[in-house]
């Protein structure tokens, strides 16, 4: 099983994001911070697979993508 790994988004579903930690100290600009809806859950399911707990993660919500791993993968789900 391979840490690095490929897979191909063959469908986006409803509402699947790439989402980090966002942006923050630019409120004052007009820029709001953006980032995981879930901050915890995020944390958790990197935390399970071994990346840094800032790591950018899929966020999925409503209609899930469809995706094909290239190789083995490990990948977490977390949150509600």
């Amino acid at each position: 099983m391979s840490k690095h790994g490929h897979l191909h988004l063959l469908k986006s579903g409803l509402l699947t994001l790439i989402q980090d930690r966002g942006r923050s100290g630019f409120q004052h600009l007009g820029v709001p911070p953006g980032g995981v809806m879930d901050r915890f859950s995020a944390e958790v399911a990197n935390q399970l697979v071994g990346n840094a707990a800032d790591s950018p993660v899929l966020e999925i919500t409503m209609l899930g993508p469809q995706i094909r791993f290239e190789n083995l993968l490990q990948i977490e789900s977390a949150g509600q």
